[in-house]
Order: C-alpha cells, then structure tokens, then sequence
C-alpha cells in the first residue's frame, strides 16, 4: 500500500516488532512513537491493531486554542476523528499538545479532561509562545493531571481571586475576553490541521487593535484596585506583555504597509516603528513576560525584506560600509548611545540659496509643507534624481532628561558634501572637506545647545556639487563613556 496509510502501516508494523521484543525483556514497558503528528501524511493505518504495549502517540498542534468538542473548528473536526479512529487500532493513547496561542485558560481543563475520557493515559505539553498571559492554563493543565474530575471552572476562579487579589474582576473579564475572541472568530475556525490558512495566522489578539484596546482599558482597571505587591508587580506584568503584543501587531502591520508602499520614505518610517518593537521587546525579555525568541526572529525577518526592498543600484544601502556597524562600530567603545535620531525629516532644496538669510535653521519656522525626507538615504532616489545645489534638513531632535549634564555630541555618518549644523538655531558647526568629504563620519558637539528633557530642533544645510547628495547615512547622538 502506498500513500498516506501506506507510511502509517509501516510505521506501526515497525513500532509492533519492536514492543514484541522489549515485552520479552521489558514487561509492562511501553514503546512510544509518533502516531498522529501534523496531518493526512500520517492519518491512522486500516486493517491493523497496535502491540499492546505500543503507545502511539497523538501530537495536538494547533495554532489557535479551541475545544476538540467545537464542531464549528475545522482543525478540531479533522483532528478528532483521527483520534477517534486510533482507539480502535490501540489499547492506549498518549498526547503531546502544544500550548501555541494566548487565550488557551478556558479551554485547557476540558480538552485535558477529554483526553482522559478517551483512552489517553500520557499527557505531555510543550509551550511554544511562553508569555505571562499564558501562566493560567498552566496552572489549569497541572491542577487536571492532578485531578481528573477538577471542576476547572471554579479552579479559574481560584486562580484569579490568589492570584490577583483585589484586581480579580477585571483580571478575569481580561482573560475572559481574549477566550471569548478566539471562540467567536471566523479565521480561527477555519484554521486547518492541513496548515491551510485562509485569513492567515495571526490570533485575534495580534490583529484587533480594538480587542487590544479594550484589554489595556481593563488592566488599567486592574492597576487602580491591585494595591500592594505581589498583586501590584502581576497586574505591571501582564502590562508588560499587552504593550509587547501590541508593538508587534504593529510591526506585523506596518511590514504589510510596506508591501503595498515600499517607497523610501515609507520604508523609513516603518523601519523607525520597527526597531522601537524590537527595543521594547529585548527590554523585557529577562522578565520573562513574553516569548521573544519568536517574535525577534519574525521582526529581524520583517527589517531584512525592508532593507532588501530598498536596495537598487542608485540606493545609498548599495554603497560599500553603508551600514550602521560598518560607520559607527568602532564608536562605541569610548560613547554610549543616548537616544535615537528620528530616521525621517522635513526636506526642502535651497536653488538659490535663500535658506541662510529666512532663517530656516530657526525653531519658529515653518516647515510643515516641506517634504518628509528619509535620512539614510540619498535624495535623488527620493524625487530628487537630478538635484545639485543647496538643501535643507529639518527634524525635532529629542534629548532625554537624563542627558543632563553629560557631554552631547552628534556624529553624521556622512553627509555628501558639505554640511553646516543648526540645533535650536544656533551654529553649531561645519562639515566641509569639498569633494572628498562625502563619505567621511564627522562629530558637532551640542552640549551647550541642547535642552534635555525636551525637542531639540536641529537643522542641517547640505550642499553638493555633482552626483549623488544628501544626508545619506544614519546620525547617532552619544556621550562619552564616564
């Protein structure tokens, strides 16, 4: 026999051969394998009967949490009936299952119990998006291995009430209503044991920015009635992770904005948004309140295709030691960085150098009909293809508060050509090696005008005389390591 059942007879013929040995020397000793793993590749063997001490089994991976019982669930449906078929191929049954989702703490005690209503003697979980919003079902899972006629229910409450304190209620209309997302959501329905994803493969709380919403307004509810720690630190925790989740739906979001406008400037813009998701995420990693490994990954991926995007053959990107680590690698042994320079600027050209004397380096200015400009970027790729002469760059520079009283210095990764530096209208200083400047890093220390704690208008006049122009690597703001 060939196919499907053909792979699956030969595996449990296999698996058979082996337990009639090991029950020679091993009595009461089981042989494990997988029997039902991702779909029809391995649906159960026909005409055959397992070894009775061959224990197949049954892996329940699944992207998004739903009752085996939901018939509206076509993964559900599918995988149930193979499970079925298998108590009638063998004695016993065992189950992997994946915990791959939140929103899993309604449905974990009564597929667990289900299991051992149905010939499942073995119960194995492995968690694959590990985050604080997922403890619940954990604490479900342990307490219906322990007891298989746990009224999970009350067990829920238990927990909300021990764990939260007085935040209890809001905490529990908090888990409730991602349960209740997932449930009631079409896209999850269809979601197939075949990997076949029609909406694609986002829960409902990476793709509702409204349920997301309403989660963060109920644990600000929690935060007021939480009172002291420890339910004070759970309630901070849960937080944590909403606002990771939700930077990374957005980023999720805004790679699809670039598939449909993958223009420079747009690129940019997401490239800002991005690394703001990937910062946050890494700053919460060591306490453990979501999965980042995943979810860095998929951002790197998302940076990658953008940057990858943006490379043409006029690109700045395509020009050797363009890169960040490349300009600036050797900077941070002796600066730290103090915060980011925004990579998007208003952008203005200057033919007939008029820009000096009507003051545009000014604060007061007004540069709101100027064009968003990415920096990082030549201008001729950016509806300036034949543009030489004078420029202008404008950008709200934030300073933190905690700047205050160290040296500030800004270092322009290259600037093509020549460059004059503007912050909170005052001269700087200037960047002007003629034609062999173009490609050379180059410091302005801002100490002295730079307000901490605030926007910081810094305005930058680029002149070039003959090919490519403009500020065409990234800016870092630093300040010397003490």
């Amino acid at each position: 026999m060939t196919g499907a059942a053909g792979v699956s007879r030969r595996q449990l013929r296999f698996a058979n051969a082996v337990a009639e040995q090991v029950a020679t020397t091993h009595p009461g000793k089981y042989v494990a394998y997988f029997g039902l793993y991702l779909g029809p590749e391995l649906s159960p063997p026909t005409g055959m009967k397992a070894h009775p001490n061959v224990l197949p089994v049954m892996v329940h991976m699944r992207r998004h949490p739903r009752l085996i019982t939901d018939e509206t669930s076509v993964f559900e449906n599918q995988w149930r009936h193979y499970y079925e078929q298998w108590t009638e191929i063998a004695d016993q049954l065992a189950v992997y299952d994946w915990y791959a989702a939140p929103g899993a703490s309604h449905i974990t005690g009564p597929n667990i119990q289900w299991f051992l209503d149905h010939q499942t003697i073995g119960y194995l979980a492995e968690v694959i998006s590990s985050s604080y919003i997922d403890y619940i079902s954990y604490y479900i899972c342990a307490r219906t291995l322990w007891d298989r006629n746990l009224e999970w229910e009350a067990a829920l409450e238990e927990f909300y009430t021990k764990f939260y304190g007085p935040a209890a209620v809001p905490m529990k209309q908090y888990y409730e209503t991602i349960a209740y997302a997932n449930a009631e959501d079409e896209i999850v329905a269809q979601d197939s044991i075949l990997g076949t994803r029609p909406g694609g493969d986002e829960a409902p709380l990476l793709r509702s920015q409204d349920l997301r919403d309403e989660l963060r307004r109920l644990l600000d509810e929690a935060a007021e009635l939480a009172g002291e720690d420890p339910y004070r630190r759970r309630v901070e925790l849960m937080s944590e992770c909403l606002r990771a989740i939700d930077l990374y739906a957005k980023a999720t979001s805004i790679y699809k904005a670039w598939q449909a406008d993958p223009s420079v400037t747009a690129a940019a813009v997401y490239r800002e948004a991005m690394n703001a998701a990937v910062a946050y995420i890494e700053q919460v990693a060591d306490e453990e309140v979501i999965s980042e490994v995943g979810m860095l990954a998929q951002l790197e991926y998302y940076l990658t295709k953008i940057e990858q995007g943006g490379a043409n053959p006029d690109s700045a990107r395509s020009q050797p030691g363009w890169s960040d680590e490349a300009t600036f690698g050797d900077l941070w042994d002796e600066y730290d960085e103090v915060g980011p320079v925004p990579l998007v600027w208003k952008f203005c050209t200057d033919p007939k150098d008029e820009g000096q004397a009507a003051e545009w380096f000014t604060p007061d200015f007004d540069d709101s009909e100027w064009q968003e400009m990415a920096i990082a970027e030549f201008w001729e790729v950016q509806g300036h293809p034949d543009y030489d002469g004078y420029a202008w760059y404008r950008v709200k520079l934030p300073v933190p508060a905690e700047a205050a009283g160290k040296q500030l210095l800004l270092y322009f990764g290259a600037v093509d050509e020549v460059a004059t530096v503007y912050l909170n209208g005052q001269l700087l200083g200037e960047h002007d090696e003629g034609g062999l400047g173009w490609d050379k890093r180059f410091s302005v220390d801002i100490t002295d005008a730079a307000q901490p704690g605030e926007d910081n208008l810094l305005a930058v006049r680029v002149f070039d005389s003959q090919l490519k122009g403009g500020i065409w690597k990234s800016v870092k703001l630093v300040t010397p390591i003490p």
